[in-house]
């Protein structure tokens, strides 16, 4: 029996570390649907479906006249310029990134708005080297062909040529695929040349199958025409923004991300010239140290965050309002947007972590209305059943002296069992013991982001707090639960006729009972210090 003593103690740590992460921490379902006011901000692993219609915009924003242009040399570019000659309008999807690639395009042409000369390529692919375009077509929808593995994605309106528009937001470090679809032919333009205050210039290049330049320019007189009835193409890292005209059955799936990122570089590469716009634009939220980015990124992790929200949040049955500020993490969640009464719309639901209404974190811990206070129904219940225990088995029936109750309890144990029982569960309340502190870490990043395992190596001082406040979790879930559990314990095995070994059992019961019963008192007790940590929150948000 003692041969198997340490596997005992080895198998119970492993499983104390490995349970907690998908057991222990609550899950609560959630709904929500964002009104006109609302900003919502999307963080972790990304899958969008669905596509982005274009904006109609007037045929006279292309920068060419197309009955100029019907007799050219080409007769496909000739059939794709007859097209253009009866319509009034043209679908867009304007768009900046800090580089666009599409893939190898068969038949392409550079037409110079200058002086009327085409230049006709073949088996070429098309590069921006951060140059604001717009890509036109007969009609054009965009999608979205690859998973983000980490990105901030945000819908939003912004102004352009003075008229409201809406746009996307993607910020990561991932290349952006998408398709452009439904066109019979794709123009790119430099947006320079149909709007104003586009901010950078940028480069444009062609190159053949070799990667040999065989075109390039800046902003200004030319037009690519690329003739075929899909566009394929790459956006570059970070900062990626698509104006669109509609949404058709878009949906985002967000999950939480492996990946270790700085928001705050993400933010910072946002240009000058998309920030702000009266409130509706896109800038960085944040005021937060560069030193702890990090942690920034740790609690953006699988999260909606909500800013100017009263939107109602649905709680399993329960429905509540959030107050300004909102900040829902999950471990996966789903993510509908759509156009509605003239705004853009978020419809949200999965199953949350952490759910903070701006004035408090969602806690379904039953309460018990004493006097003026509510306190949590299963601590005081617990309490009040160990001092049963314990004036029952511990006074009560003591009291009966060297007399077995029932003829048989107290139990006779011979010593050697005593010893065994006493030194096992020493063993196994050790193990367990140094393994609470990494469930309550496990808890405290499911819930909150925060580690003080994986802030070891990128800020002592960080993890510190951290262990620190996990400390006082961890004592405040001993006084709730693991104390009474020990009462009840000890006072029912002694009992039954055990001795100091009693305790070793009741302290080891005591632990396990903290491990399933506290977690949800976590954001519970989160919320007396609610003060604190709007005060911090404050300090990060304008």
């Amino acid at each position: 029996m003692r041969g198997g003593l340490v596997p005992l103690i080895i198998t119970l740590l492993l499983i104390s570390i490995a349970i907690p992460s998908y057991a222990l921490a609550p899950l609560y379902e959630f709904d929500f649907s964002t009104g006109i006011k609302t900003r919502c901000l999307l963080f972790g692993e990304m899958e969008m479906e669905g596509h982005l219609s274009g904006k109609n915009i007037p045929l006279d924003f292309i920068p060419i006249n197309p009955i100029y242009f019907v007799g050219t040399p080409y007769p496909e570019l000739n059939s794709i310029i007859a097209s253009l000659v009866n319509r009034s309008y043209l679908s867009a999807t304007p768009m900046y990134s800090k580089g666009f690639a599409t893939s190898a395009c068969e038949d392409v042409y550079v037409i110079n708005i200058s002086d009327g000369s085409v230049q006709n390529l073949k088996n070429v692919e098309i590069h921006t080297d951060s140059m604001p375009i717009a890509i036109m077509s007969d009609k054009l929808d965009l999608r979205f062909t690859k998973n983000i593995s980490y990105g901030v994605l945000s819908f939003l309106t912004m102004q352009m040529n003075g008229e409201d528009v809406d746009g996307i937001l993607l910020l990561s470090d991932d290349n952006l695929n998408v398709e452009a679809k439904n066109g019979s032919f794709y123009a790119i333009v430099p947006l320079s040349t149909t709007y104003d205050g586009t901010g950078e210039e940028g480069h444009v290049y062609i190159v053949n199958k070799n990667g040999n330049k065989v075109w390039e320019s800046g902003a200004g007189n030319w037009v690519i025409v690329v003739n075929r009835n899909t566009l394929p193409a790459e956006l570059l890292p970070s900062v990626n923004i698509i104006v669109f005209g509609g949404i058709e059955k878009f949906s985002v799936n967000v999950k939480k991300s492996n990946r270790e990122v700085n928001i705050i570089s993400l933010f910072s590469d946002v240009p000058e010239e998309f920030m702000g716009n009266g409130g509706q634009g896109i800038g960085s939220p944040f005021n937060f140290p560069d030193k702890y980015a990090f942690l920034l990124g740790d609690i953006l992790n699988g999260a909606v965050l909500l800013f100017n929200s009263t939107d109602e949040l649905s709680v399993g049955s329960e429905n509540y309002n959030f107050s300004g500020l909102g900040l829902i993490r999950f471990d996966s969640a789903g993510f509908d947007v759509k156009k509605s009464y003239g705004y853009i719309s978020t419809k949200g639901e999965g199953k949350a972590y952490l759910i903070f209404s701006g004035e408090e974190i969602y806690s379904d811990v039953e309460l018990l209305p004493v006097g003026g206070f509510s306190l949590p129904l299963h601590p005081l219940a617990l309490w009040i059943l160990a001092i049963a225990f314990f004036l029952m088995f511990s006074v009560i029936l003591k009291g009966k002296g060297e007399r077995k109750i029932a003829g048989k309890f107290p139990i006779d144990i011979k010593d050697d069992y005593r010893k065994w029982i006493k030194y096992t569960f020493i063993g196994i309340y050790v193990a367990l013991f140094i393994a609470t502190f990494f469930v309550f870490d496990i808890a405290f990043n499911e819930i909150f982001g925060v580690s003080f395992v994986s802030f070891l190596s990128r800020d002592l001082l960080l993890s510190a707090v951290v262990l620190l406040s996990e400390i006082v979790f961890i004592a405040i879930a001993f006084l709730m639960f693991g104390f009474p559990i020990r009462i009840v314990v000890n006072s029912f095995l002694g009992f039954l006729g055990f001795g100091r070994e009693k305790r070793e059992i009741g302290k080891t019961v005591g632990l396990l009972f903290m491990w399933f019963l506290f977690p949800p008192y976590i954001t519970f007790i989160s919320n007396a210090f609610i003060g604190i940590i709007k005060d911090i929150l404050s300090g990060m948000l304008p």
